[in-house]
């Protein structure tokens, strides 16, 4: 198949390969990842968004039994979300993962609030301060870094390692989001120039200092809401739980790592 890159396709425009004609799609799936073109460059928004829908609903259809059941500590749920629930939603992560996406996150924020009882207005900046949880985003960007780690090592004739040479030479998707990402972090050379090389010596800087300034980016959230003076937006009494805010709540639950 062929990806129609935007606009009216002419009506003489056909693709061929060995004889047999070649369809044009905005949209494929395969191997379980729905993958569109929209311009001007291909996009996961879609695919990730469906595996967000897969994951609330596996979620939820085993809340009550496990989750839900105080007798179960809140580790082993934290390790049955990591194992299950992370897992169909970062399904194929290894190749989005160089990005963010606010849906992905959303899944883990609401299994934390439903997990806590608390409010859906609750600040996510508060959420991962007192949980200690890291983003989905680090998640998804180690097991990206991992994957091209293993490209690496693979043989020169190897398609996968084919494409990601050249997509390093052209500096577009991945390659341009690893570069400008490295150098926004200030590791040193940037990541350039940009190889397998250098991705293999400063993957582990890379996702260290993109935890750390995620950390730092909610500190500056709550502070700065603190120095506006509005508590009641980072720290409201949770319905559930009266008398209590959502600090406590999870403060006497302990940390979920």
């Amino acid at each position: 198949m062929v990806f129609q890159n935007g606009g009216r396709r002419r009506a003489t425009e056909h693709w061929n390969l060995g004889g047999e004609s070649i369809e044009i799609v905005s949209s494929y799936q395969y191997l379980g990842v729905e993958l569109i073109h929209p311009p001007p460059r291909l996009s996961f928004t879609k695919h990730v968004e469906r595996k967000a829908q897969s994951a609330k609903f596996a979620l939820n259809n085993i809340w009550g039994r496990l989750f839900a059941n105080p007798a179960v500590p809140l580790k082993a749920k934290s390790e049955v979300f990591n194992a299950t629930i992370r897992a169909i939603l970062c399904y194929t992560s290894p190749s989005w993962g160089f990005q963010e996406y606010a849906k992905a996150e959303g899944v883990q924020l609401m299994y934390i609030r439903k997990l806590f009882r608390l409010p859906k207005f609750s600040p996510n900046y508060i959420l991962y301060l007192e949980t200690g949880v890291d983003t989905i985003s680090a998640f998804t960007l180690e097991a990206h870094l991992k994957y091209l780690k293993k490209v690496a090592h693979l043989p020169d004739t190897r398609l996968p390692k084919l494409i990601a040479m050249e997509v390093m030479r052209s500096g577009v998707s991945w390659a341009g989001h690893l570069g400008r990402l490295a150098t926004g972090l200030g590791v040193i050379d940037g990541l350039h120039p940009l190889s397998f090389e250098s991705i293999r010596l400063q993957a582990a800087e890379i996702l260290e200092r993109f935890k750390e300034h995620k950390k730092q980016w909610f500190w500056q959230r709550a502070m700065d809401s603190e120095r506006r003076g509005q508590p009641s937006d980072d720290v409201r009494s949770d319905p559930h739980v009266p008398g209590e805010n959502l600090v406590d709540v999870i403060e006497e639950a302990g940390s979920l790592l």
